[in-house]
């Protein structure tokens, strides 16, 4: 109905336009797809390098009764820190404090740990055995936040296993309020 009342012309050029849009959604959704596999490779990850990007490290942890403890902060723009260095299997207690909790944020998804889980107001703590050397990626279950393990054996240094584990950084990817993804 609409191009009756549009030249040939402006018609041939909408379809153009349409077409270049359909597409570019078309990768975005794809990335994000990739994204939610736990992969680790999607075209933020790939294009931050190979060096640490940007954001906070939790390069160490503290251990305490035979855990491993790390802390990560969840605000409407992402966690604080977004990256951590594992031992290889030694128990972890990952306590999450969420003093920011939006729809993009909600929930935490770890694939290849088959983890999953909601984040509430305050502090909850989640457990797991990292029991293979490598990245494990996480992100929030839309696949726009990342965040990154970097499980290590039992000897080898915490900042040369950051090297090479870029993540890209979420801040602006979720919570900016742009995203729609629930943010402020």
């Amino acid at each position: 109905y609409f191009t009756s009342f549009v030249s040939a012309k402006a018609t041939n050029k909408i379809l153009k336009a349409s077409g270049a849009i359909v597409i570019i959604l078309g990768l975005i959704m794809l990335n994000r797809g990739i994204a939610l596999t736990g992969s680790g490779y999607d075209v933020n990850s790939i294009m931050a390098g190979s060096g640490v990007s940007e954001g906070e490290t939790g390069e160490g942890f503290e251990m305490k009764n035979g855990y491993q403890i790390i802390r990560m902060e969840v605000t409407a723009r992402g966690w604080s820190p977004d990256k951590f260095v594992l031992k290889k299997g030694i128990p972890v207690k990952w306590i999450v404090t969420t003093t920011e909790l939006t729809g993009c944020n909600k929930a935490i998804n770890v694939p290849k740990l088959n983890l999953e889980f909601d984040n509430k107001m305050g502090e909850q703590i989640i457990e797991f055995t990292p029991n293979e050397v490598g990245k494990i990626p996480f992100s929030c279950w839309m696949g726009m936040i990342p965040g990154l393990f970097v499980v290590v054996e039992g000897d080898e240094d915490a900042g040369s296993a950051l090297t090479g584990a870029a993540v890209a950084p979420a801040q602006g990817s979720c919570g900016s309020g742009g995203c729609g993804c629930g943010g402020k």
